[in-house]
C-alpha cells in the first residue's frame, strides 16, 4: 500500500476512535464488557473498570453513573 493509502487509512481508524471515545464510555464489569452511550458527547476517560468502584467512586463519576442507569433503564 502507498503512503496516501496508509495515511488515509490512519485517518479513517483515528476519526471513529476520536467518536467512540467522545460519545460512549467502555465499562468493564464483573460480567463483561460494555458500550455505554454518553449523555454528552464530551472528550474525557472513556474508559472505567467499575468491578471494584466504591461509593467515592460514584461519587466522582456521576456522569458515568447516570449513563449506566439511563442504558439499564432502556433495556428493561
Amino acid at each position: 500500500m502507498d503512503r496516501i493509502g496508509s495515511f488515509l487509512i490512519g485517518l479513517v481508524v483515528g476519526g471513529v476512535g476520536l467518536h467512540v471515545a467522545s460519545n460512549f464510555y467502555v465499562v468493564r464489569s464483573d460480567n463483561g464488557t460494555h458500550l455505554i452511550p454518553k449523555l454528552t458527547a464530551k472528550l474525557e476517560n472513556p474508559y472505567h473498570d467499575v468491578r471494584k468502584y466504591g461509593p467515592e467512586q460514584w461519587k466522582s463519576n456521576q456522569d458515568l453513573a447516570r449513563a449506566l442507569q439511563k442504558a439499564v433503564h432502556r433495556n428493561n
